[in-house]
């Protein structure tokens, strides 16, 4: 039945019938995979730069928002001691990430929704982006400050996976040393099984952009043949997008004599986190060539819109605290 199928848009003469895959497949990512089929590989990914320059996502991108998948519902108003946030954003450069995809006509394809195939960060890559810039943050202070910055990262975030706990312990020296005696003091011991207090949300894009790089010979400076052009699928400057992050302190919920101190210490390191991750670091791939940087275009927080001024929606968080 597959040979069927892929048979369907066999030309014996041109290997790929072009024709009969625009009329029969409308989706451009499904047509993007059959591409593959054909041994003509330049002829399939000049089609496909066609057809992705008129690629319209906007039909996928409503239904995904009218089935309540792409915003975050029904917590209009959290719980105690909890904070919604709702950043909008716009890219300053281009967003690349790595789709799973093994069949497809290029090689580096944007990682998308599996049913609507539309172009997203997943609440995983932003756990990671987001936890990349408050380690930065951590190493950045010094002494106690330090210490007491990697527990709240731990709070945060939850346990340390083994490659970055050997990493920090090795950027702290001594300090090592206190930062454990800590953690013993305040969780029974060196290792706590500790689940994170945030919940991180998917983002959807509705542009999808494609991008070339083309490898030249260091000696003569001259494009290299035999590696290139590359080819990569990308969500083009300028595009928008809605990060959600609900900060839930599940486990302070019986200890409210405590409660305000650790929102404090928590927020105040989360809001400088999260600046510095869309501003300075970036998220997805190639963030280190300033790939994923944006701009905060409007910021919400518990449903009060506070435009794009963190400052003001810290002062509007503080007033919150002193009220409790």
């Amino acid at each position: 039945m597959s040979h069927d199928f892929y048979g369907e848009f066999w030309d014996q003469k041109h290997e790929i019938n072009f024709r009969n895959l625009e009329n029969n497949v409308p989706k451009t990512f499904v047509r993007a995979k059959l591409l593959k089929l054909g041994k003509k590989s330049e002829n399939a990914r000049s089609k496909h730069k066609e057809w992705i320059k008129s690629l319209n996502l906007s039909e996928e991108c409503d239904l995904i928002k009218s089935l309540g998948i792409s915003e975050v519902t029904g917590i209009n108003e959290p719980l105690n001691y909890s904070y919604l946030f709702k950043i909008n954003f716009k890219l300053k450069k281009s967003y690349i990430s790595k789709d799973d995809e093994e069949f497809y006509v290029v090689d580096n394809s944007i990682c998308k929704d599996k049913v609507f195939k539309v172009p997203l960060v997943r609440p995983s890559s932003w756990k990671g982006a987001l936890k990349y810039s408050a380690m930065k943050s951590v190493l950045g202070k010094e002494d106690q400050e330090k210490v007491n910055a990697r527990i709240t990262l731990l709070r945060l975030f939850g346990n340390e996976k083994e490659t970055m706990n050997r990493f920090l312990d090795e950027q702290f020296g001594e300090l090592k040393n206190e930062y454990k005696k800590k953690l013993k003091e305040i969780y029974g011991g060196e290792n706590p099984n500790l689940k994170g207090r945030l919940v991180f949300y998917p983002t959807f894009f509705r542009q999808v952009a494609l991008d070339v790089i083309t490898p030249h010979n260091r000696e003569t400076k001259t494009p290299t043949k035999s590696m290139g052009p590359i080819y990569f699928e990308t969500v083009p400057p300028e595009t928008t997008g809605t990060f959600y992050l609900l900060y839930f302190p599940f486990d302070l919920i019986d200890k409210e004599e405590k409660i305000n101190a650790k929102q404090k210490e928590d927020l105040n390191f989360l809001i400088d986190s999260i600046i510095d991750m869309f501003t300075k670091y970036g998220f997805g791939a190639k963030t280190t060539s300033g790939y994923g940087v944006a701009n905060l275009t409007d910021i919400e927080i518990n449903g009060k819109d506070y435009k794009n001024d963190f400052n003001k929606a810290f002062e509007g968080m503080k007033n919150e605290w002193k009220s409790n």
